[in-house]
């Protein structure tokens, strides 16, 4: 029984595939080893939001985005909360009542006012792209706000209710988690 069954446990031990991990922090070029949002876009491209602006990395290099509230044509801000893709553009937010889009083919970056409850327009916890391109957002302390960025209208949907995460089912549709529940 049991020798029988430790002869058949190198043979399993083959069948499963190693992980290589490999460590990136500042040393490699990361502006900071904050990092509060991961994203691998269609390319293979591994995006990162620190709180120290948005990176890019091949398995390589970093390529660092670093933002300016005085400068329109960039980021708002370095401290980058979430992160998402869409057809190819990358969404985040980097300043506390905005979300920008940034294309990674031309490395511009466009940011929108999002409408929020939240005075202190802290940062937003979580992001979900739908499948007709409506970006859903869910703060700690603004509710869940909806962005289409065709028209440029957003709303605030749920004011005042901590949305933690969102998600999209097979039927299209949305699940949100908050602190009170699903």
């Amino acid at each position: 029984g049991q020798d029988a069954h430790a002869s058949a446990m190198p043979e399993l031990a083959l069948l499963v595939p190693s992980h290589a991990f490999t460590l990136v922090g500042v040393e490699d070029g990361l502006p900071s080893n904050e990092v509060n949002a991961i994203l691998q876009d269609g390319r293979g491209f591994i995006w990162l939001g620190t709180a120290g602006g948005l990176t890019r990395y091949d398995g390589y290099d970093c390529i660092t985005y670093r933002g300016d509230p005085s400068d329109p044509a960039r980021m708002g801000g370095n401290q980058v909360s979430v992160l998402a893709e869409d057809r190819g553009m990358i969404w985040l937010s980097a300043s506390p009542g905005n979300i920008t889009r940034f294309n990674p083919f031309t490395e511009e970056f466009l940011r929108f006012p999002i409408s929020t409850d939240d005075e202190e327009f802290r940062p937003f916890a979580s992001m979900h792209i739908d499948a007709s391109g409506i970006i859903w957002l869910g703060g700690l302390e603004s509710g869940l706000s909806r962005f289409d960025p065709a028209s440029g209208e957003s709303r605030n949907i749920f004011p005042g209710e901590a949305v933690l995460s969102i998600a999209e089912d097979g039927k299209g549709r949305l699940w949100f988690l908050t602190q009170s529940g699903v």
